[in-house]
């Protein structure tokens, strides 16, 4: 007989072992016992794991069923490794209990009980076997928690006629995971919820017996999301008055600290209760003031000053809502005292009385003017602001002369980052020109195959071109690099500018026509070359009767500092070649032209594509369809990559590390358009690098006008790095010192940051609490003004939107704190016209009180930084 069981286990014929195995007599079934755990070992071996016996699992689940003689024996077979049902078998239970028919009694019973004691979870995938030998015996199933949550989800649905109702129902109120499991349980007719309730109005189930197990649970505590279903279910049950009475102190007892939901339907009962000892409510309306829900403390509110007409000694309660945090609280207070201050005894005004110094200045004065009490002096609310860090100097980069040592590492070894490729840019140009023999025999000894730049692509990197060039030299160089350059709209200009300038060191090596130097080489860590550093290059070039290369005299002009050099420019005046007139007129200030940058805000809508300007509107679009649009307009100088670089709207190139890292050296005199070139890589992405805030800090630290792309780019930069900033080390190295640094230089465009802000939030969706910390700690560490100009800058996009901002309440007490602590005041429209909304929510409250503040009599400080 067991030949004829291994075969079909061996033919992974499941169902054929269980018509088997129920025909077995009783003694073929010890025969096949004896033989199925050997069968089981040679099946792991021959797979070679354990993982090879689920291929198996449903046929040897079925024949230990069938054949194994207890039920201590069966339920240890059933859960041995690897014999859980697996993804082949799928839910056998169904086979398993057919099998199970066929054997004792006595047997399931025992089966059901031992299988529900070792569940450890709802997904035990043996539960629904257990519920099943449960269910057939009619025997007491044992008070197991894993065994509750497997029953209540079993077969997604409630049934009165569970056979495991009676046993099971009280511990649904006392096993851990209940609630959670059915918070999602809806109001259909297979709800647990509904079917409880119908069977408390039906007579089948004690409706006290719900009611307790409900409110038991409540007073358990737990989430809400463990607590959703019961109070569901208590809503349901519809207690009736007479109900909740027994229960008064239990109900009470719910509303300081239970979750939301739970305390609100405890308040709910128990102000539809009526006349409750006057204690119970000052207890309940207490509670409920140091909620963190406004809703529940508006609600003790109301509670309160209804119940004030009837028993006015009820009053001092209000003493409690005059310690709470929140404003709002606060001043409905103030407002209650008043409304019912001919009611009060003396005893309640003194307590009153006794309860104003709690109160901010402004709500102590109105409260003592009919109380009387010792109203608190405004404070500046502990913001004292810090000094303005100095600012760093512009290091110069030491030159060190470049041997064909480090040479030969460079093009063996991709260079990485700005300086690395500047440094190999210039050391090729200078030893190639100096020592054309020597560098060709040392490259040719060390270039090899592994050396040479892609053959199937444009050469979309510095490193193609210059390791193409040490080819060249070496006489190595095999192929046709004319058609390698990138499309000019494929790449972005800032680093085509780079391409252009290896491409032509590339060009002058084959022609032999290798300048002496290159005009372009930093002499300073922003990317700066010093005016009279490149009046000397130029005389260099000249001496030797070079022509510049055209790409790297352009990039050479754009580096050219602002700072006017008359040393610089009178050297200059005397250079006879073109290229030396055309730097020595951008020196003389004369054709340096003056970028006009300028950022929208646009919408893609509709399945074509087609975007709309979103001038002064909050988007009715995802706002992942939202996007800055930026644009750059300069004169024409006839030199075309400089054309190129200041009038091209930047893109969304695929820019990499190394590209970002350099675009600011390449605009170090253009901050306007450096940030702008940065602008459309601010925004996280997976398939291509990010500006990240060092990038953004050494572009919008140079030199030139500071506008709309660089209050975007900083202002997108404190937020993307907001969570950062709860630590001091941190915003050191980010971006706050570059904010720092344009205050105490006077260049921050404040104002145009607090716009960009309040478009960042109510265009692009982010939120407004992630700018908080980085403001805050930029306001204290002494640029103060500037912060409050952002804020106020930010009111009219923020107040636009279809509802007010989260937390902008929390920026308005940031702004006036910093009022206060710094004696700002003066007329802001922006303040005003939030402040005379109508409403009396939190944002609307803080910017009355800031207004009220920044409006009265004192020194004018509007447009300190404006």
């Amino acid at each position: 007989m067991w030949e004829r069981v291994r075969a079909l286990i061996d033919a992974k014929d499941p169902d054929g072992v269980a018509a088997l195995v129920v025909t077995l007599s009783d003694h073929e079934r010890p025969e096949v016992a004896k033989a199925l755990p050997g069968h089981l070992t040679a099946i792991r071996e021959r797979g070679g794991d354990s993982w090879a016996v689920e291929e198996y699992g449903a046929e040897l689940r079925a024949a230990g069923v069938g054949v194994l003689g207890g039920a201590a024996a069966i339920a240890t077979w059933l859960n041995r490794r690897g014999l859980q049902p697996g993804w082949r078998s799928g839910d056998d239970s169904g086979r398993l209990a057919w099998i199970l028919r066929h054997r004792p009694a006595e047997l399931r019973a025992d089966l059901g009980r031992r299988m529900a004691l070792k569940l450890r979870g709802r997904r035990d995938r043996d539960a629904a076997l257990a519920l099943a030998l449960l269910r057939e015996s009619g025997e007491e199933p044992p008070l197991h928690g894993p065994l509750v949550l497997a029953w209540v989800t079993d077969a997604g649905r409630a049934d009165r006629a569970d056979p495991l109702l009676p046993a099971l129902l009280p511990q649904i109120f006392e096993a851990d995971g209940v609630g959670r499991l059915l918070r999602e349980d809806h109001h259909d007719v297979r709800s647990w919820q509904v079917m409880l309730a119908g069977m408390a109005r039906d007579g089948d189930v004690d409706r006290r017996f719900l009611l307790d197990g409900c409110v038991t649970r409540f007073l358990r505590g737990g989430a809400d999301t463990d607590l959703r279903f019961f109070v569901r279910l208590h809503d349901l049950l519809e207690p009736s008055d007479d109900e909740i009475r027994p229960r008064l102190l239990d109900y009470v007892r719910l509303l300081p600290a239970a979750p939301g939901p739970v305390a609100s339907l405890a308040l709910r009962h128990l102000r539809a209760l009526g006349g409750l000892p006057p204690e119970h409510v000052a207890e309940c309306v207490e509670a409920l003031l140091f909620r963190p829900e406004a809703a529940l403390v508006r609600a003790g509110l109301s509670w309160l000053d209804r119940c004030v007409r009837h028993d006015p000694s009820l009053i001092g309660s209000l003493a409690s809502a005059f310690h709470s945090t929140s404003r709002e609280v606060q001043e409905r207070a103030v407002r209650i005292a008043l409304k019912h201050a001919p009611l009060m005894t003396a005893e309640s005004r003194a307590a009153l009385a006794d309860a104003v110094p709690l109160l901010p200045p402004d709500l102590a004065v109105r409260l003592a003017g009919t109380f009387g009490g010792e109203v608190p002096e405004e404070e500046a609310d502990g913001f004292v602001p810090g000094e303005l860090p100095g600012v760093p100097p512009d290091k110069g980069v030491s030159p060190r002369e470049f041997t064909r040592g480090e040479l030969i590492n460079a093009l063996r070894r991709y260079p990485s980052g700005r300086v690395a490729v500047e440094r190999l840019m210039a050391g090729l140009v200078t030893l190639a020109h100096r020592d054309r023999p020597g560098v060709r025999a040392a490259l040719e000894r060390s270039l090899g195959q592994a050396t040479k730049p892609w053959q199937s692509r444009p050469w979309a990197q510095a490193y193609d071109w210059l390791c193409a060039a040490g080819h060249v030299i070496a006489g190595t160089a095999t192929w046709d690099w004319s058609r390698r350059m990138p499309p000019a709209d494929l790449v972005a200009p800032p680093q085509l500018m780079l391409l252009h300038r290896c491409a032509e060191i590339l060009a002058a090596v084959e022609r032999d026509e290798i300048p002496p130097v290159l005009l372009a080489t930093p002499t300073r860590a922003s990317g700066h070359v010093d005016a009279g550093v490149l009046v000397s290059r130029m005389e260099e070039h000249e001496a030797a009767g070079v022509k510049p290369l055209s790409a790297d005299l352009q990039q050479a002009l754009l580096r050219l500092p602002r700072t006017p050099d008359p040393e610089a420019a009178e050297r200059a005046g005397r250079l006879t070649s073109a290229a030396g007139g055309i730097v020595a007129a951008w020196l003389a200030g004369t054709a340096r032209p003056e970028p006009q940058v300028s950022v929208r805000w646009a919408a893609r809508v509709g399945s074509s594509g087609e975007s709309t300007w979103l001038d002064d509107k909050e988007p009715d679009v995802d706002f992942h369809y939202v996007k800055p649009v930026v644009t750059s307009r300069a004169p024409r100088t006839g030199l075309p990559l400089i054309d190129l670089l200041l009038n091209r709207d930047p893109g969304g190139f695929h820019g990499d590390r190394d590209q970002l890292s350099a675009l600011p050296a390449v605009l170090p005199s253009h901050r306007e358009v450096a940030a702008a070139h940065l602008v459309p890589f601010l925004p996280a992405s997976w398939d291509r690098a990010t500006a990240a805030a060092e990038e953004v800090a050494r572009a919008v630290t140079g030199e030139g006008p500071a506008g709309e792309a660089v209050a975007l780019a900083l202002a997108y930069r404190l937020a993307e790095n907001g969570d950062a900033y709860g630590g001091r080390a941190e915003d050191e190295r980010r971006i706050l010192p570059a904010i720092w640094a344009l205050t105490a230089r006077g260049e921050l465009p404040a104002a145009e940051m607090g716009r960009q802000i309040g478009f960042l939030v109510t265009r692009k969706g982010l939120k407004l609490g992630r700018f908080l910390p980085a403001l805050e700690r930029t306001a204290q560490r002494g640029a103060h003004a500037e912060v409050f100009t952002m804020i106020v800058s930010a009111i009219p996009a923020l107040a636009s939107a279809r509802r007010l901002p989260h937390r902008l309440d929390a920026l308005l007490v940031l702004a006036r704190r910093i009022a206060v602590g710094t004696g700002i005041r003066g007329a802001f429209p922006e303040i005003a016209a939030l402040a005379a909304r109508t409403g009396r929510s939190a944002a609307v409250r803080e910017a009355r009180r800031l207004h009220e503040f920044v409006s009265s009599t004192g020194s004018d400080m509007r447009g300190v930084s404006a």
